[in-house]
């Protein structure tokens, strides 16, 4: 991978030197933001040193969109002068004990995202802990997965066809996962906190830091220890209706339905993080770019956009001339 300071030129060749564009008579560095950009580097490749006030404006931006490049203005010191809310807290502090006092202000402030990484707590080991790589949820969770699958089939009886059993529950356990995956994030992540302090904290701890530092790679997969108690939560009603004998292999269900999360985790990452080809992840991108950008109450789905087509909360992507592309 390039670095981020690249950039191409008409030629097509690759040159390692600063994105600096002028737009309303300010400077912005867009380097960092280069490979970042829900429109790809398509829209920005060639516009260093040069003014976007026309190209900027020729494309529809959102709220956020406007608010974010702001972000990236060099030498704007003055932050109470520049029509920004991040003054409202410390980001040199940890966050958590900041956002129960933004009150009636939090939920504007939460969905205008910066590019920054974010602090949540003071102490360093629970602050390590609320940083989650990629890879983690699949180091903890495909051994429980396979413990499960052979935990569940060793107590088979040979009348059991496994193979079908397998392929019925991976299904349903898959589909299930997606109705939740849509209402998880639909009720759940996307509460009204209500101006209620402790309400704030909850919304900002699931989901809320997301939103405010999208390209913060170590916010994006669900760490471990929450997930496991998500996990605990919704694994109960299989042992409810195991016991009524209207499940009868519970463990396969929830195999199932974790690799069913494994998918959404790793499509989140990669669709925030990498440069799809193939045409569902592609769209996947961009649907869920204008999710986060433009329309918070729509685009719920992350891995698929079935239960947003059911309930009416679907957006339509535009069609574009041209293939975006976020890498060189």
């Amino acid at each position: 991978m390039e670095s981020e300071k690249n950039r191409i030129n008409t030629n097509g060749k690759i040159i390692k030197e600063k994105l600096i564009v002028s737009y309303k008579n300010n400077f912005y560095d867009l380097t960092k933001f280069l490979f970042k950009h829900p429109g790809g580097i398509n829209s920005l490749g060639e516009k260093s040193n040069k003014n976007i006030d026309a190209s900027f404006h020729s494309v529809e931006h959102s709220k956020a969109a406007h608010y974010l490049l702001k972000e990236y203005k060099i030498n704007s010191d003055n932050i109470n002068l520049d029509e920004r809310m991040e003054h409202l807290v410390d980001w040199n502090s940890a966050m958590l004990s900041q956002v129960s006092q933004l009150g009636d202000k939090y939920d504007d402030w939460v969905n205008l995202p910066v590019d920054r990484n974010l602090k949540l707590f003071e102490n360093p080991i629970l602050e390590s802990l609320s940083k989650t790589s990629w890879y983690m949820p699949l180091i903890i969770w495909i051994p429980f997965i396979i413990f499960l699958l052979f935990d569940q089939i060793s107590n088979f009886d040979e009348s059991v066809n496994i193979t079908l059993t397998l392929m019925m529950h991976l299904t349903v356990g898959i589909f299930l996962w997606t109705f939740l995956e849509y209402n998880l994030h639909r009720y759940l992540f996307h509460f009204n906190s209500r101006k209620n302090s402790i309400l704030i904290i909850l919304h900002f701890l699931i989901h809320g830091l997301h939103h405010k530092v999208p390209f913060d790679e170590y916010r994006l997969v669900f760490p471990p220890f929450p997930a496991f108690l998500i996990v605990t939560v919704l694994y109960q009603p299989a042992l409810i209706l195991h016991y009524f004998n209207i499940v009868p292999y519970p463990r396969l269900l929830l195999a199932s339905g974790l690799i069913g999360y494994l998918c959404y985790d790793m499509t989140h990452y990669f669709i925030h993080h990498g440069n799809p080809r193939i045409s569902f992840f592609y769209n996947m991108k961009r649907y869920h770019s204008y999710h986060h950008f433009v329309h918070h109450n729509q685009g719920f789905g992350i891995s698929n956009t079935f239960w947003d087509k059911f309930y009416g909360t679907e957006i339509i992507l535009k069609k574009l001339k041209y293939t975006l592309k976020w890498r060189y």
